[in-house]
């Protein structure tokens, strides 16, 4: 990635041909522009339009807040087309001067899903977005209504199907015929707005009190093998990449038994589940040991030359090599049905990539998700088997006000799901303040459930 430094005030009141000579200055960071929240750069040289959307979609950048994915830069608002030109961005021509042509991601191309006439970004989040139809005089389309053609163009002569900038816009051909001396133009990379999204939720599961929804409440001491397996979904999307490896890790308390419907080629170890979400999946225990009882599941996987995929895991509570029961809820609160979902960069050969090579971080492009919770409460007289909905995410099991799930999967303070006082102040959790702070010593509480020290 190169953008070449800002034009001095003399050196722009220069400009008359719009290109001139200046020696290589110095690599830059790309730039910031405020009004999209997004970074642009000028690569330098001389490409076709196609060599420029193709590269551009290879770059990314990261602005120390997660890796940014490049593509020939979109342009939406005349503060943006504005902001792309000289002399905010400067451009080198393959004669090594300064030149206020380069290549912007729109087109009217039929190889790239339109037709004469009928403009589109081609590239980015805008991607397949109108924004143009007709030639010289034709009209701006929603949703940004904005284009910023030169007199008498687009004109399609000799076939221009290309968006060429030099702040007032140019048709050109690909390879520039007729607009450049040199068989092509520098090209602008954008960078924001294709962040990759990684997502992760339960999608199905026991129903065992019959309300149509998935069970999250587990009875304490209850290693009864399940009917149905839980079944949760990791989601990834990142249009034109980077490559990326997922990892996601199922505690030992769990077993997974299939991954996109398919079960583990080797079952004593639980491995190799063959390609799964459009890539391909290796799963096998955690601790790198073949102890079908013991070891938490990794599971990876790869989405390299992915755009978007999904991935389904299969999962029971799992029981031991005799078939006897191996893990159980031993207390009231929080399990966890998997860890986090992330996304790390791959080199596109299966090695992460690492921020600084060799002995750095691996470099995250999406994540960490949120792990599956589910919650167990204690059921002495087997009424979570019952036809009332005990064992949705709504029921309150211990009269508190707040439901089970809640007080163990989703409040920041996670109060005790089976016990109405946590701390024991005579004030219900579901309107203590100060849910785990207790009496003080004089065993004196203000109403809100907080010690009079505290006020």
């Amino acid at each position: 990635m190169r953008t070449k430094s800002v034009l001095t005030a003399t050196a722009i009141a220069l400009v008359a041909s719009v290109v001139i000579p200046i020696p290589m200055a110095a690599e830059a960071a790309p730039t910031l522009f405020a009004g999209t929240g997004h970074y642009y750069e000028c690569i330098d040289g001389a490409f076709t339009w196609e060599e420029a959307r193709d590269a551009a979609a290879t770059k990314t950048f990261d602005p120390g807040s997660g890796v940014l994915q490049g593509y020939l830069a979109t342009v939406t608002s005349q503060a943006e087309n504005d902001f792309v030109s000289l002399p905010n961005i400067l451009c080198i021509d393959a004669n090594q001067q300064v030149s206020d042509a380069r290549w912007l991601g729109g087109t009217d191309a039929e190889s790239e899903g339109t037709s004469e006439g009928f403009w589109i970004w081609a590239t980015g989040p805008e991607a397949g977005t109108l924004f143009w139809i007709g030639g010289i005089g034709g009209s701006v389309q929603p949703p940004d209504f904005f284009a910023n053609w030169g007199a008498n163009e687009p004109n399609s002569s000799g076939n221009e199907d290309y968006l060429e900038s030099r702040q007032a816009w140019n048709d050109c051909s690909n390879v520039a015929s007729g607009c450049s001396p040199f068989g092509g133009w520098p090209y602008v990379v954008e960078y924001g707005g294709l962040e990759a999204e990684l997502t992760k939720e339960l999608t199905s599961g026991p129903n065992e009190d019959n309300d149509a929804v998935v069970d999250v409440v587990v009875p304490v001491g209850d290693s009864s093998p399940l009917e149905d397996p839980y079944d949760f979904t990791i989601t990834y999307s990142n249009p034109g990449g980077p490559d990326a490896i997922v990892f996601d890790t199922v505690p030992a308390e769990w077993q997974v038994t299939a991954i996109d419907g398919q079960g583990p080629n080797d079952p004593k170890c639980f491995v190799d589940f063959g390609n799964g979400g459009g890539g391909t999946v290796d799963a096998g225990p955690a601790n790198g040991k073949c102890k079908k009882a013991k070891s938490a599941t990794k599971i990876e996987w790869n989405v390299e030359g992915l755009t978007d995929g999904e991935l389904v895991v299969d999962v029971l509570n799992r029981q031991s090599p005799s078939g006897k029961p191996k893990f159980k809820p031993t207390s009231c609160g929080a399990i966890i049905l998997n860890d986090g979902a992330i996304a790390f960069e791959s080199d596109g050969s299966g090695n992460l990539v690492l921020d600084p090579p060799v002995t750095g971080d691996p470099v995250v492009v999406a994540g960490p998700t949120d792990p599956i919770c589910l919650v167990a409460v204690e059921d002495p007289e087997g009424t979570l088997t019952n036809a009332e909905p005990s064992r949705s995410a709504a029921a309150d099991h211990d009269g508190d006000g707040i439901p089970s799930f809640v007080e163990a999967c989703v409040n920041v303070v996670q109060t005790n799901p089976c016990d109405d006082d946590t701390d024991g102040d005579t004030v219900l959790d579901g309107v203590d303040q100060c849910p785990l702070r207790g009496l003080e010593e004089t065993g004196v509480v203000d109403p809100d459930g907080c010690p009079v020290e505290d006020n």
